[in-house]
């Protein structure tokens, strides 16, 4: 019995969620049905199955990763996987030890692809403020758990048609990307005053700058500072996912996908 940790993408357009819940359809309830399917384990409870991130409703991923004890070799676990899972690929894989959590990252990347035409410089300017550490008790969902977290970097750089926002940050709360776009946006295009996002930040009242849409946001990686180790795809897994990718413009990177199945930059 080993510990593995997989790397994997999916369209999050095609599930509920990705927190299991019964009923509906979400990421993490069918990679844990595939894995039972094909005995990988007996129960994710005794194969101490963990996930790094659970995205919101909607939201990509292109570097998630589980982690879960199983008997299988890495690259027939991702072969199997992947034949029995759809709008899911499982790209690449560590060796971790028996007390690995794939929650205790070293850093998150996440990418918000804006298409509205927007003036980059004062778009900068508003992102600054977010950077660092913050309250963001204004940028979550009611019911997140703490409220100060710390951005390290967010980096503006010019997508195919679109500017593709990157945000750097070792955790984020439920749903504090999407606020932290909408409010600058907002600011960026004089909507509201720079003083009334400061007050925000500050934690100062119950101030909402609005949500940003799911389907353009991508959770591109998770850095343990180790590297994970790509495993050739089958024809038939990368021409299913590539199908998939072309349901959502926000996907359209798959390229880049197969080509930086390492760690963050």
């Amino acid at each position: 019995m080993q510990r593995l940790a997989l790397k994997f993408g999916y369209n999050g357009s095609a599930f509920y969620g990705y927190q299991r819940q019964p009923g509906v359809r979400t990421v993490e309830g069918d990679i844990i049905s595939a894995c039972l399917g094909m005995h990988a384990f007996e129960s994710a409870e005794g194969a101490d199955f963990a996930s790094a991130s659970r995205t919101d409703r909607g939201v990509h991923a292109l570097g998630n990763v589980v982690a879960f004890n199983t008997h299988f070799n890495p690259d027939e676990l991702i072969d199997g996987l992947n034949a029995k899972c759809r709008d899911i690929l499982f790209h690449s894989y560590l060796d971790v030890s028996a007390t690995f959590s794939p929650r205790r990252a070293r850093m998150r990347q996440y990418r918000y692809l804006l298409y509205d035409r927007i003036d980059r410089d004062r778009l900068n300017s508003a992102f600054s403020h977010f950077v660092g550490q913050r309250d963001f008790k204004n940028f979550s969902k009611s019911g997140s758990k703490g409220r100060y977290r710390s951005i390290d970097r967010i980096l503006i750089s010019e997508g195919d048609g679109c500017l593709l926002i990157d945000f750097y940050g070792r955790s984020f709360l439920h749903n504090m990307i999407r606020r932290v776009v909408a409010a600058a946006q907002a600011l960026a295009n004089g909507l509201v005053e720079e003083d009334d996002v400061l007050k925000a930040l500050n934690g100062e009242g119950s101030k909402s700058f609005g949500l940003a849409p799911p389907q353009y946001l991508i959770l591109m990686d998770v850095d343990y500072g180790m590297t994970f180790r790509p495993v050739p795809l089958k024809g038939e897994s990368a021409v299913r996912w590539s199908e998939s990718m072309n349901t959502s413009r926000a996907l359209a990177v798959l390229d880049g996908m197969l080509a930086a199945r390492g760690s963050i930059a």
